[in-house]
């Protein structure tokens, strides 16, 4: 957090300090607990964003978290959740039946296994 103090400091120069302090003060831990929920790219996203910060003063704790929540990285298609069919109820209680019997030793044949219902 100290990094994106001092980055702020020489994005907005001497109003960023005469309005928020250094480093270790009560504002900087105010700003680090409510940056603490999120991630280190999002973070880097906002203070990218502050280069082209044109306004006279500095951003509140507020428009600088908005700006920080406003980044929502790109996620390729394949790395994407996406719903995933769930089996009826007694189709799970057929697998672990046959999970038992495997772990008493008994193994089922594969017709068993192909049997019990589930996704092929």
């Amino acid at each position: 957090m100290v990094t994106v103090w001092e980055r702020l400091g020489e994005s907005c120069g001497q109003p960023f300090e005469n309005n928020f302090g250094v480093a270790g003060g009560g504002a900087f831990l105010t700003w680090t607990r409510a940056l603490s929920g999120h991630s280190e790219t999002s973070i880097r996203a906002a203070l990218d964003l502050m280069r082209g910060w044109e306004k006279p003063f500095p951003p509140t704790l507020g428009e600088f978290a908005g700006m920080v929540r406003s980044f929502r990285p790109a996620i390729s298609p394949d790395r994407q959740i996406t719903h995933q069919h769930r089996a009826a109820r007694d189709v799970g209680d057929k697998y672990l039946g046959l999970m038992r019997r495997i772990q008493r030793g008994d193994y089922p044949s594969e017709d068993e296994i192909r049997n019990a219902g589930g996704p092929t």
